[in-house]
């Protein structure tokens, strides 16, 4: 017997045994939930998605039923309860394992060593005895059947050894401190059961593998990645962006495709994925990396197995320069290298070899832009992760680096991504696409998707499905295209040389004056012009409308920031946690009529808590490299010291090297400081008037580093912080977006009325 196809909200609450409210909470807050349809009068769902959506979602220790195993969801009480019908009979998807298997089977490891290993200690040796279960699973039938037997018996040695050979297998890390005690091997008992419940499908492999281990792999270090944070050292590439990076260059069978930083491995897995998705029948595929971390190559090892991807071909070590032989080269780099790594030269490379020009000393990033570029063989192409503001860096070597590249063809495209993709850096990152530069294109192509993604939790977004197909229309199509939230545009290397080999995609995807176009005689440009800046409205719109939704995911929890108490904040002296510096000073000429030179920030520059790039002044680099110690870098804050106080800005990674300038202070926060709570600190009215009361002058007020040092900070716990920060910021970009909406509507109208209002003499 099976029950409706069709249920309610409230049906759904009781089935899940939730309240009502928090399925309204799912529908709100996550953009996933199946969608509701109105039949006979009522607004329902389709039974089988909620189960399959619900598959995704544990439930928490506190809340299991005595009859609940760790691990279980609420798709599986909703399940029971509903009797939710079996899916039609057909062909089994590619992968052939019910929704969110990767998830119970991390959650289910999780809650089975909760309180034994600490978050920072045993993200890597869960990870990795969760993909040697994996391995053992799908891939070692026989020691798979001892295994479950051993641990049903409780025989310690027994399940070790099993464990520790299959793990050798693909020389995954060590699994030795989650085996201390002989109670560990019962800790085994729910993951067991999870993957017994899966029958090995084979479908399209290659070799007699299943199916199903490369995707729950994918999935549960997906669920790893983001449940450790920054200290478990298993920081990955999102997801989405690994699968936008592989179709943008669309490795084919027979290629060689290579990772000098590989992480996780999930550039190599994701290109397998996607060559063997397109013939499943493809040989010769050869996937190798580089890791200079060998706590992660483990990891990375095993899930190359799991993808039936050879291990051995993942080396520790530094990134060697290949030796220009035509077999040793590769057709396809993905990489997503360390941003602006100070400590690299030493390190990272095993050779010198710069041939667009030699990096500075303390940031990698133009090495490894290089290092890809010179892996390629003919025809090669190659995917970077950079941070935002590689593209627009003012450091005269890095824009002598990026002139060569430019003027030899070897940038393809630049692509702008949208913020907060990246479960450990908020710092904002484009993917550069490169080309050996033996083509004859003589332009780079810009896709500005900043406003493309959708929420997955509070502080994280990822690209949807319909994201990426635009990104990718927009390369393959190469012209100007606006289509939803990607607008790209060619852009010829004559020009961006005009503009000092800038690539930043926001600087070309810029709108003409409609106004202007009229002045110049172009009525016909000036409609166009106007349409361009009317979509560029509805674009800011959209954008407003998801940071709005961002906003509303951040309000819902502020409850808890209000109920927690005060008693543990700390009340301390600015400068015990923080470096202070004033700007240079003197008789230093700077000029803001273009950007040659060094960037510097100056008190006009601080609006709404960020720094306009709006009349900003240069020096030039000669006079720059004495200047370093006023150079600035993502978290620092500067403030005003001199005139109209009260006004900071936080510094990101676009502004990294900038320098700051005359009557303006740096604030830089040790890390017992969450910058963005400190720049919000700095904007409180109390904390102004302190500022004024503890000032000089009459006319012009002045506050000095040693006074400002003296300001009383009241500081919680760096993850109180954190959420302060977030949930603060996610209402400052809201209010951004809407004044820029309001300067973009009043942009409109003026440029509208010369159109409208002309003199007929």
């Amino acid at each position: 017997m099976t029950g409706p196809a069709w249920v309610s909200a409230t049906e759904i609450a009781r089935g899940a045994g939730v309240k009502p409210a928090a399925v309204s909470n799912w529908r709100r807050r996550h953009v996933g939930f199946p969608a509701a349809e109105q039949r006979d009068g009522r607004e329902v769902f389709q039974a089988a998605e909620v189960a399959s959506w619900l598959d995704g979602r544990a439930v928490a220790a506190p809340d299991r039923r005595v009859d609940e195993a760790p691990g279980a969801t609420y798709g599986d009480r909703f399940r029971l309860a509903v009797e939710v019908p079996e899916p039609e009979p057909g062909l089994p998807k590619s992968a052939d394992v019910p929704t969110g298997t990767g998830g119970r089977l991390w959650r289910a490891l999780a809650d089975a060593y909760r309180g034994r290993l600490s978050v920072g200690v045993g993200q890597l040796p869960l990870t990795g005895l969760a993909f040697t279960l994996l391995h053992l699973r799908f891939q070692e039938e026989q020691r798979w059947k001892d295994l479950r037997a051993a641990t049903e018996r409780g025989l310690p040695r027994e399940v070790r050894e099993l464990v520790w050979r299959a793990q050798a297998a693909g020389d995954g890390p060590d699994l030795s401190p989650l085996f201390e005690s002989p109670y560990d091997v019962h800790r085994l008992a729910p993951a067991i059961e999870i993957l017994d419940c899966l029958e090995p499908a084979f479908g399209n492999s290659r070799g007699g593998i299943p199916t199903q281990a490369g995707p729950i792999a994918d999935e549960l270090l997906a669920h790893a990645t983001t449940a450790g944070g920054r200290r478990s050292g298993l920081l990955t590439t999102p997801r989405s962006v690994v699968r936008m990076a592989v179709r943008l260059t669309n490795p084919v069978g027979g290629e060689r495709i290579h990772d000098p930083f590989c992480r996780a491995g999930e550039f190599l897995t994701a290109a397998a994925d996607h060559v063997r998705s397109r013939n499943p029948n493809t040989s010769g595929l050869i996937a190798s990396g580089h890791t200079s971390d060998s706590s992660i190559a483990g990891i990375a090892r095993m899930n190359l197995l799991l993808h039936d991807l050879a291990p051995q071909n993942l080396r520790v070590g530094h990134a060697g320069w290949p030796d220009q032989k035509p077999d040793e080269m590769f057709d396809l780099v993905l990489v997503n290298p360390p941003f602006n790594d100070s400590y690299w030269q030493d390190t990272t490379f095993l050779n010198s070899f710069w041939p667009y020009g030699e990096p500075p000393s303390h940031n990698a990033n133009y090495a490894w832009l290089q290092f890809a570029l010179t892996s390629l063989a003919k025809d090669g192409r190659a995917a970077v992760v950079m941070p935002v503001g590689a593209g627009s860096s003012a450091n005269p070597r890095e824009s002598f680096i990026r002139a060569a590249m430019v003027s030899a063809g070897a940038v393809d495209a630049v692509v702008s991504l949208p913020p907060r993709l990246f479960a450990h850096t908020l710092i904002p990152a484009t993917l550069w696409i490169l080309r050996r530069p033996d083509h004859d294109r003589d332009d780079v192509l810009f896709i500005d998707a900043r406003g493309a993604g959708t929420p997955v939790d509070r502080i994280r977004l990822e690209l949807r499905d319909e994201d990426i197909d635009r990104i990718v229309a927009a390369y393959q199509d190469r012209s100007v295209l606006s289509s939803g939230t990607v607008i790209s545009h060619p852009v010829a290397r004559r020009r961006i040389s005009e503009d000092d080999y800038a690539l930043s995609p926001g600087r070309y995807l810029s709108f003409t004056s409609p106004s202007a176009a009229v002045a110049l005689g172009d009525p016909a440009h000036a409609r166009a012009s106007i349409e361009d800046l009317r979509h560029d409205l509805r674009g800011l719109r959209r954008q407003a409308a998801e940071a709005q939704e961002r906003a509303e995911l951040q309000l819902d929890s502020v409850g808890e920031l209000l109920d927690t108490t005060a008693t543990s904040w700390k009340r301390l002296p600015l400068g015990d946690v923080c470096d202070v510096l004033a700007g240079f000073s003197g008789a230093i000429r700077t000029d803001h009529n273009g950007p040659s030179g060094t960037a510097v920030v100056k008190p006009r520059n601080l609006v709404e808590n960020r720094i306009s790039p709006e009349m900003i002044d240069h020096v030039e680099p000669d006079l720059a490299e004495k200047l370093t110690r006023y150079r600035l870098r993502p978290g620092d804050i500067v403030c005003v010291r001199t005139g109209q106080l009260g006004r900071q800005a936080l510094v990101t990674e676009e502004q990294r090297g900038w320098l700051i300038g005359t009557s303006c202070l740096r604030l830089r926060p040790n890390e017992s400081v969450d910058p963005s709570y400190l720049l919000y600190y700095l904007a409180l009215p109390q904390t102004h008037e302190w500022l004024l009361a503890h000032s000089t002058g009459s006319a012009v007020r002045l506050v000095t580093a040693a006074t400002i040092r003296r300001l009383p900070l009241l500081l919680p716990d760096r993850g109180q912080q954190e959420r302060i920060g977030v949930t603060v910021s996610a209402l400052d970009d809201l209010a951004a977006l809407h004044d820029r909406i309001r300067r973009a509507g009043t942009g409109l109208r003026d440029a509208l009325l010369p159109l409208v209002f002309r003199d007929p003499g």
